[in-house]
């Protein structure tokens, strides 16, 4: 298969940065799909074309492949989409350079956690985080004290007060109405993102608390996207997984523009039909994982 512009443009990127990799296809269904290999990471990144999966899509289980390819090997897969590369491109670079061990390292003990308000966890999230905002009831920022930003974060960084390094968003209180957690006041962790180029560490544990302090839930749940997670950051934070979704979510993209929207909000204002007469594409990610923290136990 040959491979594409983006493809080349990735691949000289990887180049530039001095970042070793290995040009090589994954067959999957009975598809040869392009991927990049870092052999010391063992990571695998599979590249999906928009215009390809149009052609010839793969099965709903596709993603459960994956993940029991992923078990067998010991080789972590991320699936790296067209469509991201051209509206989210240095985003994309600073997620694969931080997977890939080349990032700078904040820590939590040096922050302060504050509620913010939605128009700065909307412009902090739209550009740290793939899939951008969302509703959210509860917001928190992780801000680094201002006493440590020229050693972290540089001299002529934009800010004379505490800078915004990390945002977690959560749900409103859910009473669960059946079930083995009937009764429980169950939140949602929607949203979590760092400021590019920048692993903070210990920084998600310390949203965490200070969330649970605010609003003793009896349980926090949240999905794992397996386009890019295997879900071990959750279990570090006490998260159990409770579902595998095998189904894979679908997104429609703008075959000119490379827009993306998921197919439950597209759908609520145009007709597939109206869709397909616009050029838009219809893809299907690897689906996620469902985990679910219990902080009571009775």
């Amino acid at each position: 298969m040959a491979d594409s512009e983006w493809i080349e443009e990735l691949c000289q990127w990887l180049e530039w940065q001095g970042i070793p990799f290995q040009k090589s296809t994954e067959q999957l269904e009975g598809q040869i799909l392009p991927l990049l290999y870092f052999p010391t990471k063992k990571i695998k990144l599979l590249l999906f074309d928009i215009y390809h999966w149009k052609s010839t899509p793969l099965s709903e289980a596709y993603g459960t492949k994956l993940s029991q390819l992923a078990q067998s090997t010991g080789i972590k897969y991320i699936c790296l989409w067209q469509d991201l590369w051209y509206t989210k491109q240095a985003l994309l670079k600073a997620r694969i350079s931080s997977i890939l061990g080349f990032f700078t390292r904040l820590h939590a003990r040096h922050c302060v956690v504050s509620r913010i308000d939605k128009p700065l966890m909307d412009a902090f999230l739209q550009t740290h985080h793939l899939q951008g905002s969302t509703q959210a009831k509860l917001k928190y920022g992780l801000f680094l004290k201002k006493q440590y930003i020229p050693k972290y974060l540089g001299e002529n960084f934009p800010t004379d007060e505490n800078a915004l390094i990390a945002v977690a968003s959560f749900s409103g209180a859910r009473t669960m109405k059946w079930g083995d957690r009937q009764d429980f006041r169950s939140y949602e962790l929607l949203r979590f993102a760092s400021l590019q180029g920048y692993v903070v560490v210990g920084g998600m544990d310390k949203l965490m608390k200070a969330f649970m302090q605010e609003n003793q839930p009896d349980d926090i749940m949240s999905y794992a996207d397996k386009d890019w997670s295997d879900g071990r950051s959750y279990q570090v934070l006490g998260f159990e997984q409770v579902l595998d979704f095998e189904t894979i979510t679908y997104y429609w993209v703008n075959s000119k523009t490379y827009e993306r929207y998921p197919e439950n909000r597209i759908l609520q204002q145009y007709s597939v039909e109206e869709l397909k007469s616009q050029g838009w594409i219809r893809i299907g990610n690897s689906g996620s994982l469902k985990y679910i923290k219990t902080l009571r136990k009775e």
